[in-house]
């Protein structure tokens, strides 16, 4: 049951921004001699071009930068600068490490690097929304996967930490939505598994733990109770599929010491459960 919510290569570069407080260096456009702060690791013969305003030889105002290299466009910039650097509102397609397409920012800007709200779309389909914290380390905000699954809180080095509410389905048919913290199930959620049993109610540390409510459509089975470690462990009722409710201690899933049988038609009695079996 557990489900690291590890976010994709593709989206943790998303974290470290196509600006950052990386080595950079200044390039110089060839025909105005201006120049522009690129904050990244600048690509071999990269070069510059620069359509806007220019003083004491560096790039002001708003305008567009054009980036590109022996491979063709590398990046695109439309938007303010301030001493030849990113500073203000502005737009920045740029090439993905694959060199499959361009990854699209636009936000706020400062100092030539990402600073404030941000919106940012993947060339494979990652959408996000939300601040850029210390720089660009981290941010907060929602992360929607191309196959729709999502994240909300902060996010670290391409790893949901701290308090969130998450959505995702696996490859093999897990699905859950509810709250996480540390990269796990943990809060109020709803899980449906791959075999369709579905739980609804607390977890803690990727685990159903607490009060919740389980359900095997398979079977016809359900519990309502506690649970810890994943499997209904403390007092409960479990209903079967002929409708007969066994209310009481549950260890692991197997009733545990008097239990009270209601069956369909009302009628009850008592059972003595232990060490995992019925004492007749």
């Amino acid at each position: 049951m557990r489900q690291k919510f590890l976010v994709s290569a593709a989206v943790g570069a998303l974290i470290c921004g196509p600006v950052s407080a990386a080595d950079g260096a200044w390039l110089t456009d060839p025909v105005t001699d201006c120049q522009i702060w690129n904050s990244g690791e600048p690509s071999p013969h990269e070069r510059i071009s620069w359509n806007g305003a220019c003083i004491d030889g560096k790039a002001v105002g708003r305008g567009t930068a054009v980036f590109w290299d022996d491979d063709g466009l590398e990046a695109r910039y439309d938007g303010d600068m301030n001493n030849g650097k990113a500073d203000g509102y502005g737009v920045i397609w740029v090439r993905n490490e694959e060199m499959t397409g361009y990854d699209l920012y636009e936000g706020s800007f400062l100092a030539g690097e990402i600073d404030g709200e941000v919106s940012i779309s993947t060339y494979d389909g990652y959408e996000f929304s939300g601040e850029f914290l210390d720089g660009s380390d981290s941010a907060v905000g929602q992360l929607i996967s191309p196959d729709g699954w999502m994240m909300q809180g902060e996010i670290v080095d391409g790893k949901m930490v701290g308090s969130a509410f998450v959505y995702f389905e696996t490859e093999e048919g897990e699905q859950y939505a509810g709250a996480a913290e540390n990269n796990e199930k943990h809060g109020v959620g709803s899980m449906i598994s791959p075999d369709e049993t579905s739980y609804v109610g607390e977890f803690e540390n990727g685990s159903p733990s607490g009060l919740g409510f389980f359900e095997d459509p398979t079977k016809g089975s359900r519990f309502v109770g506690q649970f810890a470690s994943g499997s209904p462990n403390g007092v409960g009722t479990a209903l079967d599929a002929d409708g007969v409710a066994y209310q009481g201690r549950f260890l692991d899933g197997i009733p545990d010491g008097t239990i009270l049988v209601t069956q369909a038609d009302g009628s009850q009695s008592t059972e003595l459960w232990q060490n995992g079996s019925k004492v007749e």
